[in-house]
């Protein structure tokens, strides 16, 4: 598609838009617009957000399970939500609900039996990139704890840690919610982007389940062998190493990470073979987390892959023009 330019005073050009393009983001006079100059292209871009929508929500229909559904219709885009409830406790629980997992949502009226909850704050692009770095460390941060704690047989720290999966869980849902609202950069980039946050969530999750079982087992942790401790020091690297991946990514960085993953993935079904008791639950978890990191590289070349089609196909469209 070509366009001419229109030359509007001294130093002012302009470029009319095509009607098709407005009309399908619902975009007006006075409406904003990105503008992004990349080597030589000038790409212009408008986020169509979801429009605002409300829900009806009966608490006492949902019972235990209301923290669940809340943050499913969060994670979907609904911006205003009515409460309906007998018990008056309920209200007690949903503000704790907000505060732990609802970034952007708070109380806006109240009355017997009912509470209305709405978005205070739209998702920002920016805040969606720090949002999800937070998460990607605040992960690292568990693995590495955990690690620590089995080494120096401390269950006070393992508690501790196990206080980590609150934020985390608060910035994955925010981050799910604001692909479902916007998008993110390239539109074909979101469905990758969804399943990788998804899968960091279930790698969290699977961190968070193994400190419940050192947990359980208490003192027991002292028959945890050097070999399996250094397995989890190991795992949390390559986790780490997948953060730095995701961040900056690099095919020399790529390249290392997977020898790496081969590496421990090798020693840990060797030691598997071999061990007993305590020793192979946590090894099982182990492999379930390698798998999961091997799920998420995959994701992230995938995200890069179209991002490299993209660049390719502009610079095609201009040497073609």
């Amino acid at each position: 598609m070509k366009r001419r330019i229109i030359k509007q005073g001294k130093d002012s050009f302009t470029l009319t838009l095509p009607k098709s393009w407005i009309r399908s983001l619902g975009l007006k006079g006075g409406d904003e617009i990105d503008l992004l100059e990349e080597k030589g292209l000038l790409i212009i871009g408008a986020k169509k957000a979801m429009p605002s929508s409300k829900l009806i929500v009966n608490a006492d229909k949902f019972g235990n399970a209301l923290l669940h559904y809340l943050c499913a219709v969060y994670r979907g885009g609904v911006d205003e939500i009515e409460i309906t409830f007998s018990e008056s406790n309920t209200i007690e629980t949903v503000q704790k609900i907000l505060s732990d997992y609802l970034i952007g949502f708070e109380i806006v009226s109240q009355g017997k039996g009912f509470c209305i909850i709405k978005s205070i704050s739209m998702p920002l692009e920016a805040e969606f990139e720090t949002i999800l770095n937070r998460f990607f460390l605040q992960t690292v941060a568990m693995a590495k704890s955990i690690a620590e704690a089995i080494k120096n047989k401390d269950l006070d720290h393992l508690k501790d840690v196990r206080k980590y999966e609150i934020p985390i869980n608060r910035f994955s849902i925010y981050c799910r919610r604001t692909l479902n609202k916007r998008g993110i950069g390239a539109y074909e980039n979101a469905i990758p982007l969804y399943a990788f946050i998804d899968e960091l969530e279930i790698i969290a999750d699977s961190y968070k389940h193994l400190c419940d079982y050192f947990l359980i087992l208490g003192g027991k942790i002292e028959a945890i062998n050097p070999e399996v401790q250094k397995l989890l020091g190991q795992l949390f690297e390559l986790l780490e190493q997948n953060q730095n991946l995701f961040h900056k990514f690099s095919e020399e960085k790529a390249v290392s990470f997977w020898k790496k993953k081969q590496e421990v993935l090798k020693e840990t079904l060797s030691l598997f073979k071999k061990s007993s008791g305590e020793n192979t639950k946590v090894l099982g978890y182990i492999i379930n987390i390698i798998e999961l990191l091997t799920h998420i590289f995959y994701l992230k070349m995938t995200i890069e892959v179209k991002i490299k089609l993209f660049e390719k196909n502009q610079k095609e469209t201009i040497n073609s023009t």
